[in-house]
């Protein structure tokens, strides 16, 4: 059997099978409550089960056995604290679709129900210098502070239409 591989010009053996390259992929954490939190962990749970799909095709691995669980992508205290209060269960009641319908919930009926009132907002940080006698001058001043104002703030996505 010796003499039944394959080599290439520099004498080095021609593998038939790729080898895997494997890249250690980390399930993002929920670590906070609050709806920013929320939104930035679905939406890199999301990147996360997309890595890892991509991974288990190549490998051939289960991708249930290989995804970390939504209920072990919580903070320890965060868990006890939604299990108790939100749920009203314990810890090791709790369920993955229940984790996962909590969260979703929460951020969809937050995201629909919360409309920050930007005109108040801007009306109190937002004014145009009338001492500039430039108007080219003083309009561009004025979309330089609303830039800088939106920067600061992290409004970026509230203001887009």
């Amino acid at each position: 059997m010796a003499g039944t591989t394959q080599r290439d010009v520099d004498g080095d053996v021609d593998m038939a099978v790729r080898q895997p390259v494997f890249e250690f992929i980390q399930a993002p954490k929920l670590e906070d409550w609050s709806q920013a939190a929320m939104v930035k962990w679905r939406k890199a749970r999301s990147q996360y089960e997309s890595r890892m799909r991509q991974r288990c095709a190549d490998s051939g691995e289960s991708l249930t056995r290989a995804l970390a669980t939504v209920k072990d992508s919580f903070d320890p205290k965060l868990i006890e604290v939604v299990s108790l209060y939100e749920l009203k269960t314990t810890v090791e009641e709790v369920t993955e679709d229940q984790l996962v319908t909590l969260i979703y919930d929460r951020t969809r009926n937050v995201m629909i129900e919360f409309v920050p009132d930007l005109e108040g907002f801007f009306r109190r940080h937002l004014k145009m210098d009338l001492k500039e006698v430039d108007v080219d001058a003083r309009v561009l001043k004025y979309y330089r502070n609303f830039s800088e104002l939106i920067e600061q703030t992290g409004r970026g996505g509230a203001s887009k239409r």
